[in-house]
């Protein structure tokens, strides 16, 4: 009995295949459906932009959207601001994240954030948002959360962003602001790992000497290992980083 394995999360299906006399049992472990509960976390601060980075952003006309790697007592963070600039109406800048095909976002969290001059009954709106809903901010700082958790509508989401809006024709205030430290995501994948055959099966009939071997695995958050054993002997494995995409 030929077995391999693929691993990615918490949760496994199994599935067996036969060919003539040759049974291979393959066991894939991975989230397999929405309702499991495999999660991937990720922490996103505003430093380092590279290939992983989570947050990118659009700016509008009059509305920077900003980061910083700064230290005490303010710390790195995401921010839009209009600095007191004269805005065309409707020009809307934002920070958002999107979840790499195979996963979504379940729940966000944010434990600090402040807002100035949003949804004040002047001239500029916005607030967080997500598939199909948002949260308007007003005049506040402090914590925030949403998500599958608290039975937030519209997750889990494929998206999480803020934004800053103009909603006069033109948008003259001194200064609207929206200040987020830190963004806390639990993703989960939508689809479990894949397992490659490769040319495990080239070979037919009898085999003699060596019969090579080769497959390769595929999933969402990243494959953790990989492993191959024949009648319960171990014969190859292989472990790697863990995804921190």
């Amino acid at each position: 009995m030929r077995r391999l394995v693929a691993s990615s999360e918490n949760h496994s299906r199994r599935q067996q295949l036969s060919l003539l006399t040759i049974v291979a049992v393959i066991v894939l472990t991975g989230l397999i459906a929405m309702a499991a509960t495999a999660r991937a976390d990720e922490t996103v601060t505003s430093c380092g932009l590279g290939p992983n980075e989570v947050f990118g952003h659009a700016a509008a006309f009059g509305i920077g959207a900003e980061q910083s790697c700064g230290g005490q007592p303010f710390g790195p963070y995401l921010r839009l601001d209009t600095k007191g600039n004269t805005v065309a109406a409707g020009a809307r800048a934002t920070w958002q994240a999107l979840a790499p095909a195979g996963l979504l976002i379940n729940n966000v969290s944010i434990p600090n954030f402040s807002s100035a001059g949003v949804n004040d009954g002047h001239q500029y709106g916005g607030g967080f948002y997500w598939q199909g809903s948002g949260y308007a901010l007003r005049d506040q700082g402090g914590v925030a959360s949403f998500g599958t958790a608290s039975n937030t509508a519209g997750f889990p989401s494929s998206y999480f962003g803020f934004q800053l809006v103009c909603g006069a024709n033109p948008c003259t205030t001194n200064s609207s602001s929206i200040s987020v430290a830190q963004v806390n995501l639990d993703v989960g994948e939508t689809a479990g790992p894949a397992l490659l055959p490769g040319k495990l099966w080239a070979q037919h009939g009898w085999v003699r000497g060596d019969w090579p071997l080769s497959v390769s695995g595929d999933s969402p958050s990243g494959v953790c290992s990989l492993s191959v054993s024949l009648d319960g002997q171990l014969l190859a494995s292989q472990s790697f980083p863990a995804n921190t995409s």
